[in-house]
């Protein structure tokens, strides 16, 4: 999990950068595109995926945030992404 972690942005609001060790997430979804498919255009698409599995974690009691800020070259080098592939959310 540290392999994502360490490449969130997280609210300027938490005084030291990030949540401690006990609130931190135990899971990640990461949403690519495949740039090969569809170079545009995909906002609503990746936008209505996210909401229902948010809506759907919730609806299970299970809490989550979705990253638009994340140091998307470093998740890439560290989960050996492929350049085709946009990193759009996590």
């Amino acid at each position: 999990m540290d392999e994502v972690f360490g490449t969130l942005q997280w609210a300027g609001y938490i005084s030291d950068g990030s949540p401690p060790p006990s609130q931190r997430p135990t899971a990640y979804i990461m949403v690519l595109i495949n740039q090969e498919v569809k170079t545009k255009a995909f906002e609503h698409d990746v936008g209505m995926a996210v909401e229902n599995i948010i809506l759907t974690a919730l609806e299970e009691g299970v809490g989550s945030c979705c990253f638009g800020s994340v140091e998307r070259k470093e998740l890439r080098k560290r989960f050996n992404i492929p350049k085709k592939y946009l990193i759009n959310l996590v």
